[in-house]
């Protein structure tokens, strides 16, 4: 099986739990959510996997996690200058700056 971006998420997942169990897996998990969150413990009551299978499966969700972290910038710092006045809670919502509290953020862009 060569990936692409058309393969079914049955068919990825057969390489890790062979095409039987996978199907299975993903009967009960239709969404990679669900799959992400199904224990070591319930991926093994799939005829045909075991621990090893178990293993291959919970580590490529835990790549994924983090691959999703690295991926994401890191949240923008925001300052304020000296000498303006602090943020001020609005009768609309939490707390906001003030229409005249100017913010700038340190993440780039532009």
């Amino acid at each position: 099986m060569e990936p692409t971006e058309h393969t079914s998420n049955a068919e990825l997942l057969s390489s890790f739990a062979g095409k039987p169990a996978a199907e299975l897996i993903v009967r009960d998990h239709p969404s990679l959510i669900s799959l992400a969150h199904a224990s070591f413990d319930e991926l093994q009551r799939y005829r045909g996997v075991g621990k090893s299978k178990a293993a291959a499966i919970r580590a490529a969700f835990l790549l994924a996690q983090r691959l999703g972290r690295e991926a994401l910038p890191e949240s923008p710092s925001w300052i304020r200058p000296s000498g303006l006045p602090p943020f001020s809670a609005t009768s609309s919502g939490p707390w906001r700056p003030s229409s005249s509290t100017p913010c700038y953020s340190t993440a780039g862009g532009g």
